[in-house]
């Protein structure tokens, strides 16, 4: 080998090391590009679809994917949320899935912890196989040979996955997966930090419209308007929902709507017999959340459509009005359209509104019945005053026609009535003597009568016979 081979060989050597390392370079810029995006959104304190749409989209472009989808698992709510699902070029939606019977590769790469990287679609039919996996039915029809799974994981804790694809095939090697594994710890940072804020920004929603109901209800003792406040209040938190209060008339045995919003407007419904989930949550005294399976579960419940909703809901949640031991009401939200439309927050928050709505409704009730209370003892005491008056003047030695008048005068001014009549039934000889009458304020003086067949004298004679018979 000459000098001059030796040369252009090392030359040869030196410009692939340095495409290697240019190679190399641009992937680590890349990395930098994308951890840095992350931290500009985490910085930033962007919402959480936010982030996930900054990483989702800077992550396509990165990597020159086919497809891109984020999964993220709802702790608090057993699911699996798809907020990000791009496939050859088109995004799609996708419901979330409960993760208790998820049975994809992305639930079995969340719940090992472990990134899987297949090169092939054989290789990803091979472990579906092996595992138990049915076929994903979600996505374009093109497949993609190449797909990475890649687990979100922070502090152990599994957050999600990125799942990454590509219609050729071997298309991620190690320096690949390194980079998917580093974009996904940073993601999850940023996922960690946009839940903090958005749980923060969350409570302090709730504080507020809390606060805004009490405000409402302090010192409120009309029913209606408690009833009103309230739902008006959760209308604003909720206006995409069927939103109800119920109010248990137990005496009646009938269910009450004094507050009912459906597709943006006031609803009303007759009251009826308490059914289906609404007597279960009368009965346990406890709140009541579904989030999926509701028709099913209405149907062995034995629980009906109301009747201005088309459908039943995808999702409801029943808190009750409690007082003592016993539920009184219940405040009701529904989603006709989303299962899972309802977490730990909305229970949270309404179960706070319902402990303030049912101590207002309990105040407004004593309030009335104090009132009630107040008004007979004042009228048994107009009782008195008349009864008392008549004693005194059959004490006084009054005359009869005297006594007549003096029970008549009470009356009017007791009852605060204009017309007052006091009449004598002479029923040995059938007739009627009108011994004080006074009509629209005129003192009347008529001449007695008889007593005809038919009319007001003749049947309360005979009604006044029958009871004592």
């Amino acid at each position: 080998m000459t000098t001059r081979d030796a040369d252009a060989r090392e030359i040869e050597r030196l410009a692939g090391e340095n495409a290697r390392l240019a190679k190399e370079l641009a992937r680590r810029d890349a990395e930098l590009a994308v951890i840095g995006s992350i931290q500009q959104g985490l910085a930033s304190k962007l919402e959480l679809q936010a982030v996930i749409d900054l990483v989702g989209e800077r992550m396509l472009e990165v990597f020159e994917t086919d497809a891109l989808r984020i999964d993220l698992l709802d702790a608090e709510r057993g699911i699996l949320t798809i907020p990000f699902f791009v496939d050859g070029g088109e995004r799609f939606d996708v419901p979330p899935r409960a993760l208790a019977t998820d049975n994809t590769v992305a639930g079995h790469a969340l719940r090992t912890r472990r990134p899987l990287v297949f090169g092939s679609a054989d290789e990803l039919a091979a472990l579906r196989e092996r595992v138990g996996i049915p076929k994903a039915e979600v996505g374009g029809d093109e497949v993609d040979q190449s797909l990475a799974y890649v687990p979100l994981v922070i502090d152990d804790e599994a957050l999600g996955v990125i799942v990454i694809g590509k219609r050729a095939a071997h298309a991620f090697d190690d320096n690949a997966v390194k980079l998917i594994t580093a974009v996904a710890a940073s993601l999850g940072l940023a996922l960690q930090n946009a839940r903090s804020f958005e749980a923060e920004r969350q409570r302090s929603a709730e504080l507020a419209v809390i606060d805004a109901v009490q405000d409402a209800l302090a010192g409120e003792l009309d029913l209606q308007k408690v009833y009103d406040a309230v739902g008006d209040r959760l209308c604003e938190v909720f206006p995409d929902t069927t939103l109800g209060i119920r109010i248990h008339d137990r005496a009646a045995g009938l269910m009450r709507y004094p507050y009912l919003w459906h597709d943006g407007e006031r609803r009303s419904l007759e009251p009826g017999p308490a059914a289906g989930f609404g007597a279960e949550v009368l009965r346990t005294g406890r709140t009541l959340l579904i989030n999926e399976g509701f028709e099913a579960a209405a149907h062995a419940i034995g629980s009906a459509m109301l009747p201005y909703a088309p459908t039943y809901p995808k999702s409801q949640l029943i808190v009750p009005l409690m007082v003592g031991d016993e539920a009184i009401g219940m405040l009701t939200l529904a989603d006709l359209r989303r299962e899972h439309a309802f977490d730990e927050g909305d229970v949270r928050l309404l179960e706070t509104l319902a402990g303030s709505t049912s101590a207002a409704l309990e105040n407004a009730r004593l309030f009335a019945e104090t009132q009630r209370l107040l008004k007979e003892t004042e009228q048994r005491a107009a009782e008195l005053a008349v009864i008392n008056g008549i004693q005194e003047g059959v004490a006084g030695s009054l005359e009869f026609q005297q006594i007549v008048e003096l029970v008549g005068d009470k009356l009017r001014v007791v009852l605060g009535f204009e017309d007052v009549g006091i009449h004598w039934y002479d029923l040995e000889r059938n007739i009627d003597h009108a011994l004080f009458v006074i009509e629209h304020g005129e003192r009347l003086t008529l001449p007695p009568r008889d007593i005809v067949p038919g009319r007001t004298a003749a049947r309360m004679i005979a009604e006044r016979s029958e009871r004592v018979g």
